[in-house]
């Protein structure tokens, strides 16, 4: 059963992780894993970040320990992969960023709307895909519901300016550059 709390939105409850793995004592399949996931909280709008799995290399080795995540934004590893959700509150937006990953995301509930540094947007409904490959990118929930985003990210290399220069992460710079907003 989920759990809430006062600074939790009480309309999703926490994700729930059940893991299974191998038991190298048995040589049979196990549950090793079965709990609530409590999103680290961030920004002036509480944009929640709950990370499940974090593997600084591919392939992995399943048995490997569970590791254990840092309360902070998730990055995917350079050499690796990362799963989480990201929940936007109502009335929220993140700044312009790219990752250095390629994301295959799924909007679980809510809608967002996606806008890229071109200027062009889309809104993205529960039930949706998104394949991002190094977009400059912004998220916005305009709606009143809470947004969950479903990532599994995988690290990429990065995208080459014409020049020849790789374009890193932005780290909100973008948006600076560009003159926009965010809440």
């Amino acid at each position: 059963m989920s759990q809430t709390t006062a600074t939790q939105d009480i309309t999703l409850g926490y994700p729930r992780v059940i893991r299974a793995s191998h038991s190298p004592e048995t040589e049979n399949s196990v549950f090793s894993a079965d709990h609530d996931v409590a999103p680290f909280k961030f920004g002036p709008h509480n944009t929640g970040f709950a990370v499940f799995d974090s593997r600084d290399a591919i392939p992995v080795t399943n048995t490997d320990p569970i590791p254990s995540f840092p309360e902070a934004i998730p990055r995917t590893p350079p050499q690796g992969a990362m799963v989480c959700t990201v929940d936007f509150q109502p009335g929220s937006s993140s700044p312009m960023h790219r990752t250095l990953s390629i994301d295959y995301c799924i909007v679980v509930t809510g809608e967002i709307l996606l806008r890229l540094d071109s200027g062009a947007e889309r809104v993205v409904k529960a039930g949706e895909y998104i394949i991002q490959e190094g977009a400059n990118h912004q998220w916005f929930n305009n709606s009143d519901r809470v947004c969950r985003i479903f990532f599994v990210s995988l690290a990429a290399n990065p995208i080459l300016s014409k020049e020849g220069q790789p374009l890193l992460p932005d780290l909100f710079q973008k948006e600076k550059e560009l003159g926009i907003e965010s809440n």
